[in-house]
Formats: C-alpha cells, sequence, structure tokens
C-alpha cells in the first residue's frame, strides 16, 4: 500500500521541517513505476508549486544550458532577482552573454524587456518585446515564463494534461529522495511527454525549491539543463530592485 503524503493543510499541520521526513518514508513503499508513481510526483509538485507561489520575492543563481534550432548553447551562469506578482532582473555573470542585464516588469515598460550588454556598451540599452523574434534567439522560453513557481506549474501541466489523453505515452517514475551535489533531493523523472522524451527534475527535500531541471530529446541528446543554486527568500526586494536607473546597473 502507497503511503500519500496528504493534503497540504495537513502537512503544515505538522510542521514545515517533517515534510522531509515523511518524504523519506515513502521510500519504504514506492517501488517501481505505476499508476502511484504519477499520484506521488504530482503532490510533490503541487506541493512544490504552492511553496513557490508563497514567495514574495527571492534572488538566486541560475546555471542554464539550451538547444536552440538543433545547436546546443553554451553554458550561462545568470544572477536572477524575482518579486511578486511578476518583476525580474537577470545579470549574466559567465558565457556569451556576460555583462548583459535585462530587466522585465509585468505592465510597466509597455510590456517590454529593457536590455544592456553592459559594460562600455551599457549606453545601447534597448526595449524588447519578450515574444520578438530577437528576444527568442537564444532562449528556448519566453521571459514570462521564467521564476521558479512557472516552472514548476508547467511540468506538472504537462503531467496532469498528458495523463488525461488516451493517445499519450506518457509515464512518471517517482524515485523519492537521493544526494545531488552536495543536497538532498526528491527526484522525479517524467517519459515521452510532448516537450521532451525524457526529464529529470530534482527538487530540493527541505525546501521542495527546484534544484536541478534536465530535459532530454529522443535520441539522448541534452536539450536544456538548468540548475539553481544559493536561493535566499523573501529578502525584502522592492521597486528600485527592477528599475533600470538602479545605479548599480549599466542600463
Amino acid at each position: 500500500m502507497v503511503r500519500k503524503l496528504g493534503t497540504r493543510k495537513e502537512i503544515f499541520k505538522k510542521g514545515y521541517l517533517v515534510f522531509p521526513l515523511l518524504i523519506s518514508l515513502l521510500l519504504a513503499f514506492q517501488q517501481g513505476t505505476s499508476a502511484s508513481d504519477t499520484e506521488e510526483a504530482i503532490s510533490v509538485l503541487r506541493e512544490a508549486k504552492h511553496r513557490t507561489d508563497s514567495l514574495e520575492d527571492y534572488t538566486l543563481t541560475l546555471k542554464k544550458q539550451e538547444r536552440i534550432d538543433g545547436a546546443l548553447g553554451p553554458v550561462n551562469v545568470v544572477f536572477v532577482k524575482w518579486k511578486r506578482p511578476f518583476s525580474i532582473y537577470l545579470k549574466f555573470l559567465e558565457g556569451n552573454d556576460k555583462g548583459r542585464e535585462v530587466i522585465f516588469v509585468e505592465g510597466k515598460y509597455r510590456d517590454k524587456m529593457i536590455v544592456s550588454p553592459g559594460g562600455i556598451l551599457g549606453a545601447l540599452t534597448i526595449k524588447v518585446a519578450p515574444d520578438s523574434l530577437i528576444a527568442k534567439k537564444n532562449n528556448r522560453h519566453n521571459i514570462t515564463e521564467a521564476g521558479m513557481s512557472n516552472t514548476i506549474g508547467r511540468i506538472l501541466t504537462i503531467i496532469e494534461k498528458e495523463q488525461k489523453e488516451p493517445s499519450s505515452d506518457i509515464s512518471v517514475t517517482f524515485f523519492g529522495e537521493k544526494p545531488l551535489e552536495k543536497d538532498m533531493c526528491i527526484h522525479i523523472r517524467i517519459d515521452k511527454s510532448s516537450y521532451a522524451a525524457r526529464t529529470e527534475v530534482y527538487l530540493n527535500s527541505d525546501t521542495l525549491y527546484p534544484h536541478t531541471i534536465i530535459s532530454y530529446d529522443e535520441d539522448g541528446e541534452l536539450l536544456e539543463s538548468y540548475n539553481y543554486s544559493d536561493i535566499k527568500t523573501n529578502v525584502g526586494l522592492d521597486d528600485s530592485d527592477f528599475d533600470p536607473k538602479n545605479k548599480e546597473y549599466t542600463f
């Protein structure tokens, strides 16, 4: 018999720190790939979505690599600031776009991204629509899809939608807790979705924030890889953090 995580209310009633223990206990009962794998994965992903939805703001470092038009791009390391309802600041620390800064605030700046190449070229700041060809040129995702909650939500939507489609071959495996780098993570694998042949999802066991998400195509080639580190939540970001006039920026 598979032990259930319980409702969100029940989870929080037992205490924030109890949740990782409950996840660990599931390992003794969860084996193989079955319908219950999907149930466990959805339950954990919903809780992860709830937790990220509850955040007012955060900063983190994102290490990403994406395949665009068949070509695998370079690894980029990006410092991210995010604030509710949707304000985001990006600074590229490593990669081909090193020094670039981007600001996007939903409902502001005519809903365009403010982009600066950084350094001595900072004066060349431009405004770019998120869905423009320029914005999509080196990115698999629109900036409006960015953020931990949106990322988890996209995965959830794919699973929940396709498991209802008779023609879908999607399968979900819940591996439970395992070490990844220096952290303990909850590992979920999604096979044969319409988005990717295989997606590996690792959520931090303590927080359920995303740690690493990697997708592959039918040939086992990397489609995209995202690693989240140094996550700091509810740090008190304000409008100045998403203002191109901020003196700390190069816009």
